[in-house]
């Protein structure tokens, strides 16, 4: 079994350096996310804004973490800040089909017991369990939007659409299949400012089927 300290299971272009951060050009890509987390931020105050902008901050400090230590401790808490966005995703759709899910605890509890799954079957468990939990984000949103109980599903399409060419980036740096000497241009800083800019307009998006539900 890896140890928590050893190396990832992963490696990318950005080879791994000695010094305090391992993987400086990853690592200056994460501010992409604390970006995202300003500006959504700097919207309104509401449960909505609070919580996309915890997880954005999130995402990005435990991805940060991950890229100056290069660590598979590291690369766990990375997967689960993705894992702990498309919860809140998966919570926001099930609780406009099940109005009765008004707390967040439920959710939490099935993303403690992936996170316990993918520690114990390894990182590579992880791309299943995300890859299931996106798969749900989708059924869910497309069940809304075919109800007509979500709008602007342009929005949520163009949404996925970025993902999957942010995803197919991600796998060329992944695969080492196209590197670039200047390390904020690889796939997987390029993944980062991809997935920066999808929170920020999923928060959009989910407040705009906030701002619709007050307006009625």
């Amino acid at each position: 079994m890896r140890g928590l300290f050893d190396t990832p299971t992963v490696s990318y272009c950005e080879t791994a350096i000695d010094g305090i951060i391992k993987r400086p050009w990853y690592a200056l890509s994460n501010i992409a996310f604390f970006i995202a987390a300003f500006a959504i931020y700097r919207t309104e105050k509401s449960n909505l804004t609070r919580q996309f902008a915890a997880v954005t901050m999130t995402v990005g400090s435990l991805s940060l973490l991950y890229d100056v230590t290069y660590t598979y401790a590291a690369q766990l808490l990375d997967l689960s800040g993705m894992l702990l966005f498309i919860n809140l995703l998966l919570f926001l759709n099930l609780k406009r089909l099940y109005p009765m899910l008004k707390s967040l605890g439920w959710i939490l509890v099935c993303y403690a017991l992936m996170m316990t799954i993918i520690i114990t079957l390894g990182s590579y468990a992880g791309n299943a369990v995300f890859g299931l939990y996106v798969l749900a984000v989708i059924i869910t949103g497309a069940l809304l939007l075919r109800k007509g109980w979500f709008t602007n599903g342009r929005l949520w399409y163009s949404n996925l659409v970025l993902f999957a060419v942010g995803f197919a980036i991600w796998i060329l740096d992944a695969s080492k299949a196209v590197c670039f000497d200047f390390g904020l241009l690889n796939g997987r800083a390029i993944f980062h400012y991809i997935c920066a800019f999808i929170m920020y307009r999923m928060f959009i998006f989910y407040r705009q089927q906030t701002v619709q539900d007050t307006s009625q």
